[in-house]
C-alpha cells in the first residue's frame, strides 16, 4: 500500500485509454510502447492530482464491459458517442478535455447515397465500425466491425466496405501510413473528449477537473496537441478549446 506525505492511503484508479489500440494520434501501440495525446495527459493528471493509476489495455468491446462492471475506474468517451438512451446514472463526465470529431469515411469517387444516416435513407447502408465503439445513431445503420481504424481503412482499401466512421485525425494518419486514397466526408459527431468516471469515485473529480483547467491553462495541452497532430497529418484540431 503506498501513502501520501500526510500519511493518508493515496486513491488509485484503473483506466483505459486504448481504444482500438490504433486510434492515432490519441492512442497507439508500436515499437516504443504505448504512446499518444491520451497517455500523456493521463500522466500529468495523475502526477498532478497525486492519484496512482492502473493502465489496463483491452479490446475496445473488453473495454466496454469492464467499465459496466466496476472493473475499470476511468476511460475516455464523448457524451456525443452516446445513444439517447444510454444510461448514464452509474457514471460521470469530467469537464472537457479535447475536441474530437468523427466523419462518414470513404475511398475518393465513392458516392454518398441519398440521406444517409437520416430519417429518409431508403434503406439501412452497412458501414465500418470498431467493434466496442459506441455510436449515437447505430439504430440507422448496419455495423460490419473490424478491431480497429486501420483495419477499417484496409477494408475500404479492398472494397469491402463503401463506408466508414472514423475520426478524422485518425483516418488521415492511417490513409497516409496506409496509401488509400480517403474522402473525409460527412460529419458524424462533433464533441468534445471526457473522462469517463465511475460515480463512486466522483470525490475525484473536483481535483481531476482542477488538473485539466491547468493542462489547458498553461499551454501544455497545446504543446502535446502540436506534436502528435502534425503526424496525423494536420496541425489544426476541431474546434478550438484547448486553452479554454
Amino acid at each position: 500500500m503506498s501513502f501520501s506525505i500526510s500519511g493518508r492511503a493515496k486513491d488509485t484508479l484503473t483506466y483505459d485509454a486504448s481504444a482500438s489500440g490504433a486510434w492515432y494520434p490519441y492512442f497507439i501501440e508500436n515499437e516504443n510502447g504505448h504512446e499518444g495525446i491520451l497517455i500523456e495527459v493521463v500522466d500529468y493528471l495523475l502526477d498532478a492530482t497525486g492519484i496512482d493509476g492502473n493502465r489496463v489495455s483491452l479490446p475496445a468491446k473488453r473495454t466496454q464491459r469492464a467499465f459496466a462492471n466496476g472493473l475499470i475506474d476511468f476511460d475516455f468517451t464523448s457524451p456525443a458517442w452516446l445513444a439517447p438512451s444510454t444510461d448514464t446514472s452509474g457514471f460521470i463526465f469530467s469537464d472537457p478535455i479535447i475536441p474530437i470529431r468523427e466523419h462518414i469515411i470513404y475511398l475518393k469517387g465513392t458516392s454518398l447515397p441519398a440521406n444517409l444516416l437520416t430519417n429518409r435513407q431508403i434503406q439501412k447502408p452497412y458501414i465500418g465500425t470498431v467493434r466496442g465503439y459506441l455510436y449515437h445513431n447505430e439504430n440507422m445503420f448496419k455495423r460490419v466491425d473490424f478491431r480497429s481504424e486501420k483495419e477499417i481503412l484496409l477494408a475500404l482499401s479492398l472494397k469491402r466496405i463503401n463506408w466508414g466512421i472514423a475520426g478524422d485525425l485518425t483516418a488521415r494518419y492511417w490513409a497516409t501510413k496506409l496509401g488509400v486514397n480517403l474522402e473525409i466526408g460527412p460529419i458524424h459527431s462533433d464533441d468534445q473528449l471526457h473522462i469517463r468516471l465511475q460515480k463512486e469515485k466522483a470525490h475525484l473529480l473536483p481535483k481531476i477537473n482542477a488538473a485539466i483547467k491547468v493542462l489547458k491553462q498553461s499551454g501544455k495541452l497545446e504543446q502535446i496537441l502540436r506534436r502528435y497532430t502534425h503526424e496525423a497529418g494536420d496541425t489544426t484540431l476541431p474546434g478550438n478549446s484547448a486553452t479554454q
